[in-house]
């Protein structure tokens, strides 16, 4: 889906970035940075375009740009022929064309309300939990971002189908694979299949609640409130731990307390969290690896 594209003024000496491409841009305007060099922002379709003296960047989403909106995920072939067409659009070699950013992403059709299923997702290690654009959620660190989301709220559109979105954000591409993705090697099979890998394995690697944890309409009474509330508590600051430990570091916990606290939380995890895997959650891991396979080369 949204892509960050980079090509610099030196590895294409045979055209004037500065001079000649704007004219392909509509909206094009010239700004000063803090420091006074020129550069120009424009659009070419819906992708963002920046010009300066010594590269061009290109930001957006491919789907957008090939179907004007992003419900459709992109075959390879699409892939392909879209990177094509903007580097002839803007007269520079794929080749030469450095991809900064890549995001993956799938709307995917299930059977109940998105936000059932995002209720589930509890952490995911090396990630920090948080709430995206109010009512998804998502998971972050310095290269990476897995966002979920309600596709057709996001859009504003009303619909029987329940639609939930998944995205992974690979935001420095080159550390992730310690070395510069070309644009060229986005529509090769191998790296794309590489891609969907990660795509979904990066969502394995969620812990999901099972059966019967979270499950609020199953209170029975005040003590399974404040249990079932206090594990959602625990579930959603991953940290809890290593807060408690800072505390008795500090001295405003005592040792004894906290290591009361840590059995208590341990034993309300363990009641709430038997083996079984939530039937939505069966469902959604279905569904992720039907993803893959129709999509895979």
């Amino acid at each position: 889906d949204t892509i960050t594209i980079v090509v610099y003024q030196k590895d294409v000496p045979n055209i004037s970035f500065w001079d000649e491409l704007p004219q392909y841009l509509t909206t094009a305007k010239m700004y000063e940075n803090k420091e006074g060099a020129s550069y120009v922002k424009g659009y070419l379709d819906s992708l963002n375009v920046f010009i300066s003296h010594s590269m061009l960047k290109i930001y957006g989403s491919l789907s957008k740009y090939c179907h004007k909106n992003n419900l459709k995920t992109l075959l390879l072939s699409e892939v392909r022929e879209t990177l094509l067409n903007i580097g002839e659009t803007l007269c520079f070699p794929l080749q030469q064309a450095i991809i900064n950013r890549l995001d993956i992403a799938a709307n995917i059709r299930v059977e109940s309300s998105v936000s059932s299923y995002l209720l589930l997702l509890l952490k995911c290690k090396k990630f920090k939990k948080y709430i995206y654009e109010k009512e998804g959620t998502g998971f972050k660190n310095d290269k990476k971002e897995l966002v979920f989301y309600d596709k057709n709220k996001e859009i504003k559109r009303k619909s029987i189908n329940h639609l939930l979105r998944y995205e992974l954000r690979l935001k420095r591409l080159g550390k992730i694979f310690k070395t510069p993705i070309k644009a060229t090697e986005i529509y090769d099979p191998v790296f794309w299949n590489q891609m969907l890998d990660l795509w979904y394995n990066s969502y394995l690697d969620i812990e999901k609640c099972s059966k019967g944890k979270c499950d609020f309409y199953q209170v029975t009474g005040l003590k399974d409130l404040y249990d079932i509330a206090l594990m959602q508590c625990c579930n959603n600051t991953p940290t809890i731990y290593d807060q408690l430990k800072i505390a008795e570091e500090n001295g405003t916990l005592n040792k004894n307390t906290g290591k009361s606290i840590r059995k208590k939380l341990k034993n309300i995890n363990s009641s709430l969290c038997p083996q079984d895997k939530n039937e939505l959650i069966e469902e959604l891991d279905n569904k992720m690896k039907a993803v893959v396979t129709q999509f895979r080369q």
